[in-house]
């Protein structure tokens, strides 16, 4: 098996005999938040994805996330791409770890196909609202790359433990952090997140520590994914929304709630071949600081099931034709 690794370690798009493919935390002794997190370890997470604005600088830097959710597909933030004015200005890469160490891992930048918005994506003084996006890829690689999952229902998340990632500030008015960062965060009940913001409804989620604050999202990680594990496999519950400040006390990052809007991913990607996988099974609540081993979803060769095939009219407010 070391020789396999060794041999596939530098693709993007995992081939079968990868299926073990490490995927390891080192979150045991979490040092805040993305704002003051822990570097993750290289191919940690094959499913993160950065958004960049197309250029010749090797210096060029992420403006959102985004996560693989099939072959083609990335799940981000409406607000990360509603105001672009073409596809062509932006690539999404996969299989970035290190921007500052080009050979660190091999990525791969993919140009856009489509954009799909939601259609009641709103952002108001206090809030946005249905804030999804999704991403359809140029190209693809089918050699069973690896996704997050998505929950297969709304399940209760409140008082969880996740993670979220990005390249984003690690100080409140720093700059990018080179390296992919994890910090665990905890999940609130909504009821507790309306006492600090105005506008929270079941759509959203919020997470953070907004009793001492210094564990949050910030600038820049923007459409990347909030996740919990599953049976051992890492399900994205939360896409990096909005909040006040970076890692303030009573003030939790506030998430898209990815449960709550699975009917409209599914009505945009369901003309697609390779269905995204959903997590199934009894939902682990990880209330412990330790993450054990575990791997991305299975292949849709593997066991999976596949979410429904809904029709939603008007589900793609941008199109951008080839």
């Amino acid at each position: 098996m070391d020789s396999e690794l060794k041999e596939n370690d530098n693709n993007i798009c995992f081939s079968g005999n990868v299926a073990c493919y490490p995927i390891r935390s080192n979150l045991s002794h979490p040092a805040g938040r993305i704002v003051g997190g822990e570097d993750a370890n290289p191919g940690e997470y094959p499913w993160m994805a950065a958004l960049l604005r197309r250029s010749s600088s090797p210096r060029e830097r992420p403006f959102c996330g985004g996560s693989l959710i099939s072959p083609i597909h990335v799940l981000t933030a409406a607000h990360c791409v509603v105001e672009l004015h073409s596809p062509i200005i932006f690539v999404v890469r996969i299989g970035e770890h290190d921007f500052e160490r080009e050979f660190e891992t091999k990525h791969e930048d993919f140009s856009i196909r489509r954009v799909h918005v939601h259609p009641d994506y709103k952002k108001t003084e206090n809030a946005i609202y249905d804030d999804v996006a999704v991403l359809e890829l140029e190209s693809s690689c089918m050699k069973e790359p690896r996704t997050v999952c998505l929950p297969d229902d709304p399940g209760d998340f409140r008082r969880d433990t996740a993670i979220v990632l990005g390249w984003g500030r690690s100080l409140p008015k720093g700059d990018h952090e080179p390296i992919l960062q994890e910090v665990l965060v905890s999940i609130y009940p909504n009821e507790e997140c309306q006492f600090f913001y105005e506008g929270i409804t079941s759509t959203h989620l919020c997470a953070g520590d907004h009793v001492d604050g210094g564990k949050d999202s910030c600038k820049w990680d923007s459409g990347g994914p909030l996740q919990v594990r599953l049976e051992g496999k890492w399900v994205q519950v939360g896409i990096v929304s909005y909040g006040e400040g970076c890692a303030r006390p009573q003030k939790p990052g506030v998430y898209v709630n990815v449960s709550s809007h699975l009917s409209w991913i599914a009505s945009v990607i369901h003309n697609y071949t390779l269905n995204v996988t959903i997590a199934t099974g009894q939902h682990d609540p990880m209330r412990t600081r330790s993450f054990p081993p575990g791997s991305g979803c299975p292949s849709s060769t593997e066991t999976s099931t596949s979410l429904p095939a809904l029709a939603v009219d008007g589900s793609i407010v941008q199109y951008f034709p080839n």
